[in-house]
């Protein structure tokens, strides 16, 4: 993993080391889930309209996809996941991805949100950015 990229979060008492997805890779996951999620996307009129669409994927990445999709979603984020089950013990999630969310569902998710944000949140941050309303500029003295 790159160690600089990666960030880490604990969920149940477990330690997990996400990175973001491989550039490509997090190109068609947006676009796989966007597809889901938010169908209007490609219509959207703003940037507001965007950032908005990218809050509600990242919240409620689950609601709107069909099981293939979640299935892919799941699948790729963990591949670029290590958790440690124990002190200086580090194993890859894609190995071990169903026995070791077995009955964790709550845990499951937190997880996939937390891995979600670790590719998609600085593009959400910058649409939001992009998107807030500018202050309008002061008249000029004269």
């Amino acid at each position: 993993m790159l160690t600089a990229q990666t960030e880490s979060r604990t969920i149940g008492g477990v330690v997990y080391k996400v990175q973001p997805l491989p550039a490509g890779m997090s190109v068609k996951m947006l676009a796989r889930v966007l597809k889901m999620a938010a169908p209007a996307f490609g219509d959207v009129a703003s940037l507001r309209e965007a950032a908005g669409a990218m809050g509600r994927m990242l919240s409620g990445i689950v609601a709107d996809l069909d099981e293939s999709t979640l299935e892919f979603v799941y699948t790729e984020l963990a591949k670029v996941t290590t958790y440690s089950p124990s002190a200086g013990k580090e194993l890859p999630l894609s190995g071990t991805f169903d026995l070791h969310f077995q009955g964790r569902i709550v845990d499951l998710f937190e997880w996939l949100r937390f891995a979600a944000e670790v590719t998609y949140g600085p593009l959400l941050a910058r649409l939001q950015e992009a998107a807030a309303p500018k202050a309008p500029e002061a008249p000029a003295a004269g």
